[in-house]
């Protein structure tokens, strides 16, 4: 490659990673993967394997704070990703603007909607693993369970179930507990 070719990988690469910023700072909430990558293919920006390059260069700089082991994790902006966000705003076009503000209004309810069961696991001190299920509602738990399992299977097991069997599980946690 010759040096202007790599100026401009370098220039764009920079504008991906400013737009990943603004686009989690203008959701207020953390973003998966799919949630970014959804944003720059649906807009055309770039193709799949490019944002999730970008995706890892940030969370690897630290811009991008990753959740925890999850069926999904989410991402949100660290404080060094909020200030290089406010320092390179000026990058971000108005039509890049427009777009982020499209795409959050248009998926807004979605992503809403999607981020609101979380599930995710981490290794118990005394051997398996802890599991940690929470529904939100407006932004209120409306009900977190904490359960320890063997094995690594289990906990993923749970956490995709979650994701998948929310609405009859809290019914029949209700039911047992009017009983």
């Amino acid at each position: 490659m010759h040096g202007r070719e790599v100026f401009i990988l370098t220039e764009q690469n920079l504008l991906f990673k400013i737009m990943v910023l603004q686009l989690i700072h203008s959701a207020q909430e953390p973003l998966s993967k799919s949630q970014i990558t959804d944003f720059f293919t649906d807009f055309r920006y770039a193709d799949y394997f490019r944002i999730q390059s970008v995706i890892y260069e940030l969370v690897d700089s630290r811009m991008l704070i990753e959740g925890p082991r999850s069926t999904v994790r989410l991402y949100t902006l660290s404080e060094e990703g909020e200030r290089t966000r406010e320092a390179f705003s000026d990058r971000i076009s108005a039509a890049i603007t427009r777009d982020i503000r499209t795409y959050l209004s248009d998926q807004g309810k979605r992503i809403c909607q999607e981020n609101s069961l979380t599930a995710n696991y981490d290794k118990s001190v005394g051997g398996g693993y802890i599991v940690r299920l929470i529904a939100r509602e407006e932004d209120r738990e409306i009900i977190r369970l904490d359960l320890h399992v063997t094995g690594k299977d289990q906990a993923e097991s749970l956490c995709y179930n979650w994701k998948v069997r929310y609405n009859e599980v809290y019914m029949q946690i209700v039911d047992l507990l009017l009983q």
